[in-house]
C-alpha cells in the first residue's frame, strides 16, 4: 500500500449511480374535482436518516407550518462496504486499456498501438455497498405513492450498466438487490395531529474496488547487437543496430520519416578492431 495517493473514485460512481434511481419520484395534489393541481417532485437528501430526522424536528420546533414544504422527503446513506468473495476473480489476471497519444489532428494514425500509451491495473476486487433508503412523508397515502414508484422495478433486483473506472474505461453491469423494507409511524414533538410516516428500505449493490493504474509508454529506442558464435566465451560482437524515434515526433512502424537506424558493423583483426556506422532511415 506504498507510494503515491490514487483516488479512483469507485465508491463516489456508485453513490452516484443509486441515488440517480430516485431523482425522478414525483407525487400529484389532486382537488376534489380529481384533478391533478400540482405535482411536487421529491428530493432527496445524501444523509443518514437520524441526521435528517433531527434537522426536521428541529424546523418544525420553530415553524410548524413548515412541514408541508419538507415532507416529502427521500433519504439515502451508505451504510457499510462488505468483501463480497462469492465473486472473486482471479487475482493475477490484469485489466488493461489503451489510450492514444495523439490527437486526431495528428498526421499520423492514432489508432495504431506504436501511438498507445497502455493503463493496467491488476484483478479488482468484488465488493457489497450496503444502502439505506428512508422515505418520509406527512401521510400514508404520500408515502405509498413513492413506495408504489420504487419497488415494482426490483424483483428483487435491478440491473444497471456504468463506467466505474474512467482511467481503464471499464463498464459494468450492476446488480441491485433489495433486502427488507419496514414502516414506522410517529408523532412529532408538540403536534398532535402531525404524523410522520417513515419507510425504511434496505439496498445492497454489487460492485467493486480497484487497485492503482500503472501505465507503459511507447519504446523509443530499441538497441540489438548481433555476435558471430553462440559461445559466450569466442563469439565476436558482429553488428550493433540501433532503432531510436525522431525528436518531438510520435513512432509510426509504417512512417519510415518517424525513426531511424543506425547500423554499426565490426571487423576483427588479430590485433585491432576497425568499425563503421551506417545511419538509415527505415528499417
Amino acid at each position: 500500500m506504498n507510494g503515491s495517493p490514487q483516488y479512483n473514485e469507485s465508491v463516489r460512481t456508485m453513490v452516484g449511480v443509486f441515488c440517480t434511481l430516485f431523482n425522478d419520484i414525483s407525487i400529484e395534489r389532486l382537488t376534489t374535482s380529481g384533478e391533478v393541481d400540482s405535482t411536487i417532485q421529491v428530493p432527496i437528501t445524501f444523509s443518514d436518516k437520524a441526521k435528517w430526522y433531527r434537522k426536521l424536528r428541529e424546523e418544525l420546533t420553530t415553524k410548524p407550518k413548515n412541514i408541508q414544504r419538507l415532507l416529502p422527503r427521500i433519504g439515502i446513506d451508505l451504510v457499510g462496504v462488505r468483501y463480497d468473495s462469492s465473486r472473486k476473480g482471479i487475482s493475477t489476471i490484469r485489466h488493461m486499456n489503451e489510450v492514444p497519444l495523439l490527437d486526431s489532428s495528428s498526421s499520423s494514425s492514432s489508432n495504431s498501438n506504436h501511438y498507445k500509451q497502455r493503463r493496467l491495473s491488476y484483478m479488482r476486487v468484488p465488493y457489497t455497498y450496503d444502502f439505506e433508503v428512508s422515505i418520509a412523508a406527512k401521510t400514508m397515502e404520500d408515502s405509498l405513492l413513492i413506495i408504489e414508484q420504487i419497488l415494482p422495478f426490483f424483483k428483487p433486483e435491478l440491473s444497471v450498466t456504468i463506467n466505474d473506472h474512467k482511467p481503464l474505461n471499464i463498464d459494468t453491469d450492476v446488480k441491485i438487490v433489495i433486502k427488507d423494507t419496514t414502516k414506522e409511524s410517529t408523532r412529532l414533538d408538540n403536534f398532535d395531529t402531525s404524523d410522520l410516516i417513515v419507510w425504511t428500505l434496505g439496498f445492497e449493490a454489487h460492485g467493486y474496488l480497484y487497485s492503482p493504474v500503472s501505465s507503459r509508454g511507447v519504446i523509443l529506442t530499441s538497441i540489438v547487437d548481433i555476435f558471430d558464435d553462440t559461445d559466450v566465451d569466442t563469439a565476436q560482437r558482429a553488428a550493433n543496430i540501433t532503432a531510436s524515434t525522431i525528436a518531438e515526433t510520435a513512432f509510426d512502424i509504417n512512417d519510415t520519416d518517424t525513426y531511424t537506424n543506425i547500423v554499426t558493423e565490426y571487423d576483427y583483426f588479430p590485433n585491432e578492431i576497425s568499425s563503421s556506422s551506417s545511419s538509415s532511415s527505415g528499417a
